[in-house]
């Protein structure tokens, strides 16, 4: 009788993926570019301008930036957990929403720490092209000494539906309400030259939150919780009519 052999492998993964996790995920809405926006608030920016033009949508922030180990091993690396919880990015498939919109991804990017600034493209139809997504090489360039300004460019050309300026920026504006309301935010986000604004809502009952003491309401009580450690907060309650 002949001896078992085992063999190794690996899973493969398609390049329809991207379309699985970004055209029919987020075909009809503005979540990729709130992903978008979510990978620039966690840049620590002051503002995050967006410009919304016939053809193409741009996002600049004037963040930390990236170097080269971290759009390797972070913004390329997909689905890889984002144990930091204090990120808004949490599992990096956002970026695959880009082929939801436009044909082509432009990424500028110039980190905090460094006078290089780093540029890469991405053209989703090629991608489709592969038998495997890892098979799509993706040229990184690096810059010598720039002006630059520290941040992150996000460029999205060829865009695919018509994007109303005034309805992302509402939609903006309800995503990241607590950001905007909170006082002491200090990041600004403008789109097509007007800035997002928000205001306390009107006859609504206003309750201070303190996780490390009990919330009752209507009778109802919420006990106090120790696991984020010390989060405070307004929370309103609007009564229906």
């Amino acid at each position: 009788m002949g001896q078992s052999k085992e063999f190794k492998t690996t899973f493969k993964v398609h390049p329809q993926l991207t379309e699985e996790l970004g055209s029919y995920k987020y075909a009809r809405s503005f979540e990729p570019l709130n992903e978008i926006i979510n990978n620039s608030l966690d840049s620590k920016p002051r503002i995050i301008d967006i410009n919304v033009r016939e053809d193409e949508l741009v996002v600049t922030d004037d963040g930390i930036g990236m170097d080269r180990g971290v759009i390797i091993d972070k913004y390329l690396f997909i689905s890889k957990p984002n144990l930091d919880e204090t990120k808004r990015g949490m599992f990096g498939i956002g970026k695959f929403g880009c082929q939801a919109l436009s044909e082509t991804t432009e990424v500028i990017t110039r980190p905090a720490n460094s006078d290089k600034y780093y540029q890469f493209t991405i053209h989703w139809r090629d991608v489709l092209k592969h038998e495997c997504i890892d098979d799509y090489e993706i040229t990184i360039t690096e810059n010598p000494k720039t002006d630059k300004a520290n941040g992150t460019t996000v460029r999205l050309k060829d865009l695919k539906r018509e994007i109303d300026p005034g309805e992302l920026r509402e939609y903006l504006e309800k995503k990241h309400y607590p950001l905007l309301l909170n006082p002491k935010n200090r990041t600004a986000i403008i789109v097509n030259g007007k800035r997002c604004e928000v205001k306390e809502p009107e006859e609504a009952e206003v309750y201070v939150i303190n996780s490390e003491e009990p919330f009752e309401l209507n009778g109802k009580s919420l006990p106090s919780f120790f696991d984020f450690g010390a989060v405070t907060g307004k929370a309103f309650f609007i009564k229906k009519r």
